[in-house]
C-alpha cells in the first residue's frame, strides 16, 4: 500500500520526541509511531460497501503504527461496529457535527466506544454538551477537545465542567 510506504519514509526522517510522536491535527503523545486514519468518505457507503472496501485499507494502514486511532464524525457512526473489532485501532475519534445528531443521542454509541477502546470526542461543543459528556460517560479514556471562539468561551466550558463534576 503506497499510503503504508509514505507514513514508513515519514517516521524514517521526524525525530521522535521523548521516545513518541504526536499527531499535529490530535495532539496526543503516543510512545510510538502515530497516525490518524481517515475515510470520511464512508458518509456515502453502506455498512456493508464500507467492510468490503475500506475496513481491510483500514486495518492495513493501523498496522503500520504503533499507535493508530480512526477520525470519524457523528454524521455517520453506522461504520461504527467493524471498527471496535480491529484489535489494530487503539482510539476511535469522532467530530461532532453541527447539524446532529445531538449530544444527548450520540452518548450511546459514545458508551458503545467507550466499552471497546478510548475515545476522543472533538468540535465546536457548548457547556450544555460539556455538560452531558460529563455525566453521561466515564472520565477514564475519554478526550474532549472543543474549539472555542474565545477565551470567555472557554473559560464558560470549564466552569462547566467543573459544575458537571460537582453535582455528581
Amino acid at each position: 500500500m503506497v499510503w503504508t510506504e509514505i507514513v514508513r519514509s515519514q517516521y524514517e526522517i521526524v525525530p521522535a520526541y521523548r521516545g513518541g510522536y504526536c499527531y499535529p491535527s490530535v495532539p496526543i503523545w503516543a510512545p510510538g509511531k502515530t497516525v490518524v486514519v481517515t475515510a470520511d468518505v464512508a458518509a456515502m457507503l453502506s455498512p456493508r460497501a464500507f467492510e468490503r472496501f475500506l475496513l481491510p485499507c483500514i486495518d492495513q494502514a493501523s498496522h503500520a503504527v504503533n499507535y493508530a486511532w480512526m477520525h470519524t464524525h457523528s454524521s455517520y457512526l453506522h461504520i461504527l461496529e467493524p471498527l471496535l473489532q480491529l484489535d489494530s485501532l487503539k482510539a476511535i475519534q469522532v467530530t461532532v457535527d453541527y447539524a446532529g445528531p445531538s449530544i444527548a443521542e450520540l452518548l450511546a454509541p459514545f458508551r458503545r466506544i467507550q466499552s471497546y477502546k478510548p475515545l476522543i470526542v472533538s468540535g465546536h461543543l457548548s457547556a450544555e454538551d460539556m455538560r452531558c459528556l460529563v455525566r453521561g460517560l466515564a472520565p477514564e479514556g475519554l478526550y474532549v477537545l472543543s474549539l472555542v471562539d474565545s477565551t470567555e468561551s472557554g473559560d464558560e466550558l470549564l466552569q462547566a465542567i467543573a459544575t458537571a463534576y460537582s453535582d455528581q
